[in-house]
Parts: structure tokens; C-alpha cells; sequence
């Protein structure tokens, strides 16, 4: 049976002239922004590209298998650096999820610049016309696969990761052809073009998306300035130093001097590779023990959400928790109940009794977390980001019952 395209755009004239209202306010932002020096990441800048499969390496050390050095240029391959001070956070994870999935830098940046035209110049997942909903704006018999599996695998179908996710999940099956498609354009121009003829399908013929895709590709593109020494991973760790760090703890060496419970959320992104089980085996039968099991971390190790907190605790702190949510909830030696407004990075959250989740940081109304999830998606989305409301997760409080409804937890022992 033939499948149906359906255009997933048709911008208004009035969507198009709020489009270019919001482009010039973000085109203001970022040209202020872009006066700050960014000769070196923020521990949080850290956290955020590791759980997107990104390395951060500030020149004291090298990490992984695949190690390129690099002094002065980036042979090609992109730097985060211009992105960061040019353009908004979603921009960035989605040029980096892209990569990640196995396309190329301009191929990533030419789905980029067609987001940022459909959802607003820094790519909103609740972006709207009445008709079009999400970072893509799918509609029609579109719209409702995209929301049920956002919902199903990432909680809320305005999960931005949720829907990253989705697209690279569309492009191995439903619009696999596309995805493959996508992979024999050259250029970021001829990338975004290729994208909005056979998945936006779109009826807009400005210049708009391949202007973006060049400011992105450019940007991703863009030699560091000296001292800088972090690259995107596509193909392995790149870092301007050939020397090695050392290191008594299974601390991953990108999260060397993040301190305090911070370090707990720092710890357990390094294990994104795992695969999802719930099971004693998967985190609970002792740090020294999973490790024997898990010698180099990868699809074969295998954890579950308290598990992987477990293991996170035992790497930075050398505690040997071996809990389940339930009791990870009544352990008033280790945690302490929290407000949701007071979450700060290594803090977790239960949405409900039988789920936790490592917090990265809030912004707004959302809390972006990790956390090992299920197996009941591909391996590569089993264990990695999501996002919380957080209006919701205060909704589901029951404080005359603590022991049902969600939690907010915080690590007693960091300092």
C-alpha cells in the first residue's frame, strides 16, 4: 500500500511575519550574548553535551578509545564554540542529536535550519498554529503517531528531546527513505532543501531554511579560539591535548572538578550507552559488583533507573546503596525530601513511586533530567535525557501520603 505524504507546513502570512518578530528579538539576544568570552564550558555546560553524547575536554586530559589530537584548526569536524554563543540551547542539541544519529555536519545543520523556520528560531516543542504542533510541526494523519510515541517513551509529548528523538526514530522507519535520502545531499543548502521537499513538504520558497542551515553549518564549523579544547564526538573524543588524566574513581574525566551533588548527576550520563533492565543484576547488587559485570561501558551493561542511581552514588561517594525507588524513598540516611522548587543539578525526582530521575536543571516550567527508562524502545533511547513539567510533578505531590504520588530527593552526604 502506498503511503501518503502530508505537508506539514504551509506557513500564514501572519505566522511568517510573527516568524520574522521573533527571529530579529532572537537575532538581538544573540548578538549580545555573543560578546561573552566562551574561551572554556560551564560544569552545567558539561553535563548538558555529555548527555547528548558530547565530549568536553578543557585540556588537562584525553578520555575514551578513539582520542584525535587537535592544536589550532578542527580538520573539518565541528566545535561547539560559535554555536554556543551564536545561537539558543535547542538549536544546539538538535544539531548535536542529528550528529549523534549518524548524520553529517551540514546534513544535521540543514534539519536545523528547517526547524528553526517551522518552531520559532530556537526550535519551541509547543510551538502552534491551531493546526501544526511541535518542533516540526506535524498535522494531519502526522501528528497523532508523533505525540503517541512522544508521550509513550518520553512521558509528555512536549518532551524537546521527546521529539528529537521521534524525528530520528521517523527517519529509520516510517520516512526511512528520507533519512537515506537526506544522506546523499552535500551541502547544508541542499540538505535543507532535500528536508523541507520530502519531510516538511512544505509550500514555503523563501531562502529562509537554507540560511539558517548555513548559519549553523558555518558556526558548527568555526575553528576555536585558542584554548578552547572541545569538539562534538561523532566520531570519537577530539581535545587540543594529548595528555592524560589519572583517576582513582570511576568518575568519568569530563566531570572532574564538578562538585558536591552535582557530581551524581555528572557521573551517571557516562552510562547513556547502557542498555535497560530491571533487574537485582542491573545496579543493585553493589557498585564493585556491577562494575565486574560492565568492564567497558556499552550496550552489553545493563541498568535500571534506581540502579543507575545506585552506581552514580558508588562512583563519586563510595556508597553502597543497593535500592529500589521504594526504598530509596524511605532512606532518610542518604535523602531528603525537597520542594520541586528548590531542584538543583544531582537532585532526583520521582514522578511516581516506581520511577527516578537524575536532574540536570530546571528552566521555566521544565526539568531536564536523566535516567534509565525501559526497553520497550530502541537500545539507543533506552538510557538518556528527558524532560518533567514542573507544575506536574508538583500536581502529582501527595504530602498526606508520602509514600505514594511524586518526591523530590536530595543526596545528604555530598559535603
Amino acid at each position: 500500500m502506498q503511503r501518503t505524504q502530508h505537508i506539514l507546513s504551509h506557513p500564514s502570512p501572519k505566522r511568517r511575519i510573527l516568524f520574522t518578530i521573533v527571529s530579529i528579538i532572537s537575532t538581538a539576544v544573540m548578538l549580545f550574548t555573543s560578546m561573552v568570552a566562551y574561551a572554556q564550558l560551564t560544569p552545567q555546560q558539561r553535563s548538558d553535551y555529555a548527555a547528548l553524547g558530547i565530549d568536553y575536554i578543557d585540556g588537562q586530559c584525553t578520555v575514551g578509545t578513539n582520542d584525535v589530537s587537535v592544536t589550532g584548526s578542527i580538520n573539518g569536524s565541528p566545535t561547539a564554540s560559535s554555536l554556543h554563543s551564536k545561537f539558543g540551547q535547542h538549536v544546539i542539541d538538535a544539531f548535536f542529536a542529528f550528529l549523534k544519529a549518524g548524520f553529517s555536519p551540514a546534513q544535521s545543520a540543514g534539519i536545523v535550519g528547517n526547524l528553526m523556520v517551522e518552531s520559532y528560531t530556537d526550535i519551541e516543542p509547543t510551538a502552534s498554529d491551531g493546526t501544526a504542533y511541535g518542533i516540526a510541526q506535524w498535522q494531519g494523519s502526522r501528528l497523532q503517531p508523533m505525540i503517541d510515541w512522544v508521550t509513550a517513551n518520553y512521558h509528555d509529548k512536549t518532551s524537546f528531546p521527546g521529539q528529537l528523538a521521534y524525528i530520528v526514530y521517523d527517519l529509520q522507519n516510517d520516512h526511512s527513505s528520507v533519512g537515506n535520502g537526506l544522506k546523499g545531499t552535500g551541502s547544508s543548502a541542499q540538505a535543507a532543501q532535500y528536508w523541507n521537499l520530502h519531510y516538511e513538504i512544505s509550500a514555503d520558497t523563501s531562502t529562509d531554511r537554507t540560511d539558517n542551515a548555513r548559519n549553523v553549518f558555518d558556526a558548527a564549523t568555526e575553528a576555536p579560539p585558542a584554548g578552547e579544547g572541545w569538539i562534538a564526538a561523532a566520531g570519537g573524543t577530539v581535545t587540543t591535548s594529548s595528555s592524560q588524566c589519572s583517576s582513582s574513581s570511576n568518575e568519568p574525566a569530563n566531570c572532574v572538578g564538578v562538585a558536591g551533588n552535582a557530581q551524581i548527576y555528572c557521573d551517571a550520563i557516562q552510562y547513556d550507552p547502557v542498555s535497560y533492565l530491571e533487574a537485582v543484576s542491573a545496579g543493585h547488587q553493589g557498585g564493585a559488583a556491577w562494575h565486574a559485570t560492565c568492564p567497558t561501558i556499552g550496550p552489553s551493561c545493563y541498568l535500571d533507573c534506581s540502579g543507575l542511581v545506585n552506581i552514580a552514588v558508588w562512583d563519586v561517594f563510595k556508597v553502597d546503596l543497593k535500592e529500589n525507588t521504594n526504598s530509596e524513598r524511605a532512606d532518610t540516611t542518604h535523602w531528603k525530601r525537597i520542594s520541586f522548587d528548590a531542584l538543583q543539578t544531582g537532585d532526583l525526582i520521582q514522578p511516581n513511586p516506581g520511577h527516578v530521575e537524575i536532574v540536570n536543571y530546571v528552566s521555566g516550567d521544565t526539568v531536564y533530567t536523566f535516567a534509565a527508562h525501559t526497553d520497550s524502545v530502541p537500545q539507543a533511547q533506552q538510557v538518556g535525557p528527558t524532560t518533567y513539567s514542573l507544575s506536574g510533578l508538583k500536581a502529582a505531590e501527595t504530602p498526606s501520603d508520602p509514600t505514594n504520588g511524586s518526591a523530590a530527593l536530595r543526596w545528604t552526604n555530598a559535603n
